[in-house]
């Protein structure tokens, strides 16, 4: 336990400050760019986050799960990865380059006002994003838990720094904005692979046997991957069809504030995965629902002062023209802090080598998202994709939780209730920051 603490405080730790680099780069990008270009923007990066997610082939989860497991050498598991993550990145933009030649591409293009040019710099990305990702996901297997926050840590505020230089210093808006996130995932990319390299000699040696069980093992949570994704991502996407960019724009701030509640429950499933691979039945459920309630706790409460706060930390923020974001923060709020719950128990269920449950509940919320995004839209606007969300997470949050009391056999209430203990443990650790801040 003393393990999960430590290594979830500093993946905690680096949360809040990839949070406040997130915000950092909210701020600039709603500032500079306005509501239609911020709306122009995230459809941009959503493009090359959907084809990446397709990619993966679940090949991270497995790097995590057979790295922890200590089932193949480190260097040949980086290495095969290494060789994957290229060649998949090539693919994928060569699929692209096909399937944007297509005339409902190019109008869904020109109708989101989205350049060519701009596009290509976004997806010249695509093969480092794969490597990053694989790289960082053997670095999380060995439980070195500093050096992955690290590297997310570092990610963030390089993004920062070389949007001040491009946008707010130089001027070049939307082009600056894209061309800082290319630029920060290929840089990161090679980082990454120093880092390992360090470490274990890669020696650029492709195995067929990791790469089939990769691609074994990662099947299992692959289609829930990309269905939890989808989920996040799909409503912006529809949006765009129904809508225009400044919709785009209001709601991507929505999300943007809501998301950063889940810092907490990815601190902990972050360090839960490959902790529970080692631990017995009893043990892992044990710690699960002790983390499960008390993250649950948490974002209760934060959940409450940000619906409270929200109007006026968005107008400090990112101004008044994006005071319409702030209706549809209050309605995805209850299904943000709902699907925290999911976060944890597919960790915990995906550890046990059984991602399969957090694919069915993620299959099963993007079908009722898809069909009420469809009919809600039209409707309500962007509070309609909002309600479409919420309502999803939750069932995604009810299908998980029954998964987990049926495997673990334990009851509902260790899952969500508080007890008594855990709050003398928060009185304990309140009482031990102010003595440490005396």
């Amino acid at each position: 336990m003393n393990h999960i603490a430590k290594n979830t405080g500093i993946t905690f730790v680096s949360q809040v400050m990839v949070l406040a680099g997130g915000i950092i780069s909210s701020v600039i990008l709603a500032r500079a760019l306005g509501p239609s270009g911020k709306g122009i923007y995230a459809l941009l990066l959503l493009i090359p986050a959907v084809l990446t997610r397709l990619g993966t082939a679940g090949i991270e989860v497995s790097n995590i799960y057979y790295t922890s497991a200590k089932k193949y050498r480190t260097g040949d598991i980086i290495s095969t990865s290494l060789i994957s993550g290229v060649l998949l990145g090539f693919f994928i933009v060569l699929l692209f380059w096909y399937i944007a030649r297509l005339d409902v591409v190019e109008n869904f293009l020109w109708r989101n006002r989205i350049d060519h040019c701009l596009l290509w710099m976004v997806l010249i990305a695509i093969p480092f994003i794969f490597t990053y990702t694989f790289m960082n996901s053997i670095i999380l297997g060995k439980e070195n838990v500093a050096t992955y926050n690290m590297l997310n840590v570092f990610q963030r505020f390089l993004q920062v720094a070389i949007l001040l230089i491009l946008v707010a210093w130089l001027g070049l808006k939307i082009t600056g904005a894209v061309l800082s996130y290319s630029i920060t995932m290929i840089i990161s990319s090679f980082i990454a692979i120093a880092v390992l390299k360090k470490a274990e000699p890669i020696k650029f040696y492709f195995d067929k046997d990791i790469f089939r069980d990769s691609i074994h093992y990662g099947s299992k949570a692959y289609l829930g991957n990309i269905a939890q994704f989808l989920n996040y991502r799909l409503d912006i996407l529809l949006i765009s069809l129904f809508l225009n960019p400044a919709a785009i724009g209001y709601y991507s701030i929505s999300v943007s504030l809501c998301e950063k509640l889940w810092m907490i429950p990815s601190s902990v499933s972050t360090v839960l995965f490959p902790r529970i691979s080692s631990l017995d039945t009893h043990d892992a459920t044990v710690l699960t629902t002790k983390v499960a309630r008390n993250n649950l706790f948490l974002l209760t409460i934060i959940s409450v002062v940000l619906a409270i706060l929200a109007r006026p930390v968005i107008t400090i923020l990112f101004g008044k023209a994006f005071l319409p974001s702030a209706k549809p923060l209050l309605i995805l709020l209850p299904g943000i802090v709902a699907l925290s719950i999911s976060k944890i128990l597919t960790s915990d269920m995906a550890g046990r080598g059984m991602p399969q449950y957090g694919t069915y509940a993620s299959s099963a919320s993007l079908v009722v998202n898809v069909s009420l995004n469809l009919y809600l839209i039209p409707r309500w606007g962007i509070e309609g994709a909002a309600t479409a969300s919420s309502v999803a997470y939750i069932l995604a949050t009810f299908i998980v939780v029954m998964a987990f009391k049926r495997i673990s056999q334990t009851r509902l209430r260790s899952i969500f209730l508080i007890s008594l203990n855990d709050l003398k443990s928060f009185k304990d650790m309140l009482r031990k920051i102010g003595k440490e801040s005396a």
